[in-house]
């Protein structure tokens, strides 16, 4: 019948081109647009749409969706709170985090920071005053030391101290300290007279005590 003209399959061109599409050794590539070749996968500057969910994990090298961005700018702006915002772009926005005026989590965290520190630092100079019967108030910042002491010699032993006569009672301006109206005592001592289980004496003088009375060779008038 003829000569039939026929073309391979499995043909091989150096280059084929249909409008402004190129497809050669290097790969496919279009005017103005994407293209596909040894280096990589160029968008061109164009969107590129249905992109499965790509695994979000260490080491993984898969494309994400804007889906997948989106949900993650929501989560971040959900951490972030306040008025943070997610614009068109992706970025993200805040203000006023947290009521410090701030709009970076940077300084807003100082600003915490610095305002707990002075916090702390102005209750800590504020302290105390402590006040007496009389002399001037004791100022003392919280942490500072106190000092009550009384009169006796602090290595008295303990066996000779007692706190069975003082009892302390709280007031609306503080605590009270009160010694039994009945209080007992082992022993009292004032000047060279001495008031003891055994009775009185005075020194080079009389005594009256469970033997009796010495009058310590002593006058008795009266």
């Amino acid at each position: 019948d003829g000569i039939k003209i026929e073309l391979l399959k499995d043909a091989k061109f150096d280059s084929i081109t249909t409008g402004d599409s190129v497809l050669n050794n290097n790969g496919l590539t279009i005017k103005d647009g994407p293209s596909i070749t040894k280096d990589g996968i160029n968008a061109g500057n164009k969107v590129i749409t249905n992109v499965a969910d790509g695994s979000i994990a260490n080491g993984s090298k898969d494309a994400v969706n804007g889906g997948q961005v989106k949900n993650i700018s929501d989560s971040i702006k959900s951490s972030i709170g306040g008025n943070t915002t997610v614009n068109p772009d992706g970025s993200i926005t805040t203000n006023n985090i947290g009521g410090t005026g701030k709009n970076n989590i940077n300084d807003a965290i100082k600003s915490v920071d610095d305002k707990v520190t002075n916090g702390v630092n102005d209750l800590t100079n504020k302290g105390l005053n402590f006040a007496g019967n009389a002399g001037k108030d004791v100022h003392r910042k919280l942490g500072d030391k106190l000092n009550i002491v009384g009169g006796a010699d602090a290595a008295t032993a303990e066996d000779k101290t007692s706190g069975e006569n003082v009892i302390t009672r709280t007031t609306e301006d503080g605590i009270k300290i009160e010694l039994l109206k009945d209080a007992k005592f082992d022993s009292i001592t004032t000047g060279d007279t001495v008031l003891n289980n055994n009775g009185l004496a005075i020194k080079n003088g009389p005594s009256i005590t469970k033997d009796g009375i010495n009058a310590g060779n002593k006058t008795i008038t009266n």
